[in-house]
Order: structure tokens, then sequence, then C-alpha cells
């Protein structure tokens, strides 16, 4: 069953996928009505259970769950009999990863699925420790850990580092048959750890060196993975976004062109890929930003590939939240350019815009706490609309600064959007706001002096200014 799949998957649908997996759980299943203690019957029932349903074969009214739940039942079965079988542990890890992924992403809490898939894996890694796909498997559960901290609003460099020293320890017994997995999922747990030091004004820069020599590694080996060079791109966007409060506007495009060249490379790979379509609005929006004689092509450019996306996939989280940056973008470029009533209908459009994209983003994930920041940010430059609407529009700010507030209590970052809210307040003309605005800054200084001994830089400490939360771009 799996020959047939890794032979021919490529060519055929969902139907055909399902019955080959279909025709292999029968041969199971037959196998164990003759020896109902065959561990490999059962270990190989669970796999095909647990394959078939992360290759989303199972019909809509089918419970995932219900299929994952019995095919722990079965590797656990496998386990009672043979408690040193290696691969029935990868299996039940496999197993429990899923279920964790479902809970992930559907409002639950996947801390328990994710501490069975830890302890599964570190079994199997116990019984056979040079095998380079088990210890890769546990750091995809360390890093699990980390995306969870991440999303609860939590330091999560603790979980991404070890996972990352874990993915090294995998590669340095799969290096030699030319794998580069573990170098991979190394980059993509260390580009989370960059992306929560960007909103913390962290210098990340030495974990991008990391990343930068872990793909230039896997590149060595193997050039031909699309994800690779979209990785490569991701990188080099991130490294744009660092650069961009300081550097000139020439040597932040320059970093753009080298991610423009490993995206287009991705997508000459594989053009349907929506995450490195996703890629290219963060890339068209941080070119709109660096520079204002090509600001009116980018965000168009970005706003072609947003649509691209969102036409495949009405409610990609990643492009959604891109589309609200293009609506508070797009009207700040029109209201510097002009407040004449055609511009201000313009500009109100594109918040219209942005507004409903995350407003979608948060129907599906209300937990969202980067979409509240971003609903936030975008109804701060609603503001700017006119003296009627401003007030409404920061009273809306609040709100959704107060929402990210409730899922990420304690992180710095909010607490200087909700400074630059009494900012733009003090602009308006409130005497009040100005000691309420400090008042949020030394709380948000303090907050990150308990993250970093590093000093807050400048740049960082702009997010506090209505102008500086409505460019915010980390």
């Amino acid at each position: 069953t799996m020959l047939d799949l890794h032979i021919s998957r490529p060519t055929l649908d969902d139907e055909q996928v399902h019955e080959i997996y279909g025709r292999g759980q029968e041969s199971c299943r037959r196998a164990l009505a003759i020896d109902p203690d065959s561990t490999r019957a059962l270990t190989w029932l669970a796999r095909l259970m647990q394959r078939g349903a992360e290759s989303g074969v199972f019909a809509e009214d089918d419970d995932l769950m219900a299929v994952l739940d019995e095919a722990a039942g079965l590797a656990e079965r496998a386990l009672a009999i043979d408690g040193d079988d290696a691969p029935a542990w990868k299996s039940l890890g496999d197993i429990h990863s899923m279920q964790a992924d479902w809970q992930f992403f559907h409002g639950g809490d996947p801390a328990p699925a994710i501490d069975k898939m830890h302890a599964a894996y570190e079994q199997a890694v116990r019984r056979i420790p040079t095998e380079g796909r088990y210890i890769n498997a546990l750091g995809n559960a360390e890093c699990f850990r980390g995306e969870v901290d991440v999303r609860a609003g939590r330091d999560p460099r603790p979980m991404l580092d070890a996972s990352a020293e874990t993915y090294r320890r995998s590669d340095e017994l799969s290096a030699a048959t030319g794998e580069t997995q573990a170098l991979t999922n190394l980059a993509i747990c260390m580009m989370a750890a960059i992306r929560f030091e960007l909103h913390m004004g962290v210098n990340p820069s030495p974990r991008i060196e990391l990343v930068r020599q872990a793909l230039d590694e896997a590149r060595q080996r193997d050039a031909s993975p699309y994800r690779l060079w979209r990785q490569l791109g991701e990188l080099e966007v991130t490294e744009a976004a660092r650069r961009l409060p300081g550097d000139s506007s020439a040597a932040v495009l320059e970093v753009l062109g080298r991610a423009r060249d490993s995206l287009n490379r991705s997508l000459e790979l594989e053009s349907a890929d929506l995450h490195t379509q996703s890629t290219m609005i963060e890339l068209e929006l941080l070119s709109a930003l660096a520079t204002a004689d090509e600001s009116p092509k980018a965000l168009e450019s970005a706003s072609d590939w947003a649509k691209e996306v969102l036409d495949v996939e009405p409610s990609w989280q990643l492009a959604l939240l891109h589309q609200g940056r293009l609506g508070r973008l797009s009207a700040q470029r029109t209201l510097a350019e002009s407040a004449s009533p055609g511009a201000l209908r313009r500009a109100s459009g594109d918040i219209r815009e942005g507004r409903r994209a995350l407003e979608l983003a948060l129907e599906q994930d209300e937990s969202s706490a980067e979409a509240y920041l971003e609903l936030g940010r975008l109804e701060l430059a609603a503001s700017m609309l006119g003296a009627a609407d401003a007030k409404a529009a920061l009273k809306r700010a609040a709100s959704a600064f107060e929402a990210a507030e409730r899922l990420w209590p304690e992180r710095p970052d909010v607490v200087l959007a909700k400074a630059a809210i009494e900012d733009r307040r003090a602009q308006l003309g409130d005497a009040a706001a100005a000691p309420r605005a400090r008042l949020l800054v030394e709380r948000a200084v303090d907050l990150r002096a308990r993250i970093t001994e590093q000093p807050a830089p400048e740049s960082w400490l702009a997010g506090a200014t209505f102008e500086g939360q409505l460019r915010w771009f980390p």
C-alpha cells in the first residue's frame, strides 16, 4: 500500500487514494484475524489509519478524532505485547501529533497530546538512539511546544532552542544520506524565535545567521525542494523587516531583491504553494514601507498576490492578516498624498476591506492575538478619516488591543500599542492622554526587561506613538 502511494500519489485523485488506504487497512485486518497479536499488523494498521487521516481522504462526516483514537489504541495494543517495538512508539507519537494539531487549530488545548507525542518519541529514540528520523520527530514535539508558547504570548525561545539542538542531533546522523529535513525543520523553529524577537525589539541577527547556515547547508545537499527556496525567501523577508527601521531604503530593497529571487525560484518549482504566495504579499508590503516612490506599485502587487491566495483559499489566515495590513498601509498612503473628499473615500474603502479581512480571520480563529493587534492598528489608521470619526475609531482600536491583551497578557508590544492610542488622543487635543501614554511606555519597558537585558532600541519605542504603530511591521 505504501509503495503504491509513493509511486502513484502525484497522479491519483482523493477517491483513488482513499481506495488504496482502504485496501491496505483491509489487508492488516485480515492479518489480525489470523494472528490477533501480530505487532507488525497492529502497527501498520495504526500507521495506515493515521496516514489516511493526514492525507484528508476520509469523508467529511467521519469523526477524525475517533479515527485517531482507534489508531492510538492499535499502537498501544502492539506496545502492550512488545514494549521495545520502536516503530510502534514512533507511530503512536505520529498519531498524538495529529491529535495535537487538531486541538491547536480548533481552539482546544493541545498540551496533553503534545506531552504524549513527546513521550512516545522519547521511547522510540531510547530503543534506537541512532535513528535520525526518530530524533527529528522528537524535535518536532519540542518545536510544537514552542508554537503553543507563541500562540499564548509567552517567550517560546527556550523550547525552540531545545528543538534546534535536537534537530542538529538528527542531522548529524542523517547527513551522510543527503537528507535535509532536520536542517529545514531547524530553520522553521528558529524563524518562530526570530519573529518573537522582532516583536520584542531584540536583535535577532545571531538566529538569522544560524538559519542562513542551516539552509545553505541544506541547499548544498539538495537544491531541488521548493520549500527550501521558500524558506530562504522568508529568511530574507525577515532580515528586511529587521533592517527597515534604521537602514537605508536601498539596503532594505537589496535584501528584498534576494528574497524575491528565492521566492520566484520556489514558485517555478511549485506555482500553487499558498505559503510562498503569502510571503510575496509580505515582501510587497515591506517594499511599500521601504520607499515612497515604489509604494503604489508595491501595494498594487501585494493586493494582486492577496487576491490570488484568497481566491483559492478564502480563509487562509496569513493572507487575511496581510490584507488587513494592506488596508492600513493603503489608507495611510492615500491620506498622505491628499485630504480631498475623493482621497477620503478611497482610504475609507481600503480600511473597510482590511477590516472585513481581519474580521474573517477572527471568525476562523478567535484566539488570534495577532489579528486583534492588526485590527487595532487598522482602526488607528481610521482615526485619520476625519475628526467626526476619530473618537469612535480610537474606541474600536482600544477594544481590539484589549482583546489582544487578554490573549497575550504581560506582552510589552501590546502595551506599546495601547500607548499609541493615548498618543493619538493627545494629538487630537486630550490633555490627559499624554501622561497615560507615558505610564504605558514605562510598563512596556518594564515588561520587556523581564525578557531581555538588551536596552530598548528607539525603533521599538517608536511603537508607542501613533505614527509608529501605523508603520509597525515585525
